[in-house]
């Protein structure tokens, strides 16, 4: 908000984006992986928490320049063997600073299409804590891409895009959880198209 600028990713493009409307100027930087979520660090100008392929950042960047200056590794998810493919992929952080992303499978083919999909049930939604503590909390999930709060911060929903529904958990702030999981809507039931893909309120 300080800079009265709008901070966004390209995935595939590995690049993290600043666009000032006052001006209409458009910079970026390259990474070397893919990059699917970007936070401004609260107090700052020029600190960021992205993710990284598997990995959470605190970068610097100063909005400017092609390459960030600095970086590091606060924590890594999916370490289990045979997850090396994965990345996190959507994500927010709730009013405690606490991280809520999560994690899809590397793309293979579809048999009954000529696209690519994400292999099934490979990935995990994870809570990031200030102190760069890594808690699983829910999993198997395909695409993990959705999270959002009430506005009394009692609920949590959540999407995994294949199963197009939208997921509601108790959510306890103080403690970092999530429980009672439910479906709260279903896209077939309601006979809406496509899948959900993000979501806020």
């Amino acid at each position: 908000a300080g800079t009265q600028s709008l901070y966004y990713v390209d995935i595939l493009g590995k690049t993290i984006n600043k666009y000032t409307p006052s001006t209409e100027t458009h910079t970026k930087a390259t990474l070397d992986k893919t990059v699917s979520i970007i936070i401004p660090v609260e107090g700052t100008t020029d600190k960021f928490l992205i993710t990284h392929g598997r990995d959470v950042l605190i970068i610097t960047w100063d909005g400017e320049s092609e390459w960030i200056s600095d970086s590091k590794k606060i924590a890594e998810v999916d370490t289990e063997p045979g997850l090396e493919s994965n990345q996190i992929n959507d994500g927010k952080v709730d009013p405690t600073g606490r991280l809520w992303a999560g994690t899809i499978g590397t793309l293979i083919p579809d048999a009954t299409d000529l696209r690519y999909i994400n292999e099934p049930d490979m990935g995990t939604l994870y809570s990031v804590d200030k102190d760069y503590t890594v808690k699983a909390q829910f999993s198997p999930v395909t695409i993990s891409n959705g999270v959002a709060w009430n506005l009394d911060l009692k609920k949590f929903y959540y999407i995994d895009s294949p199963q197009r529904k939208v997921f509601q958990f108790d959510f306890d702030i103080e403690k970092g959880t999530i429980t009672n999981k439910e479906t709260i809507f279903t896209f077939d039931i309601h006979n809406v198209p496509g899948i959900p893909d993000g979501q806020c309120i």
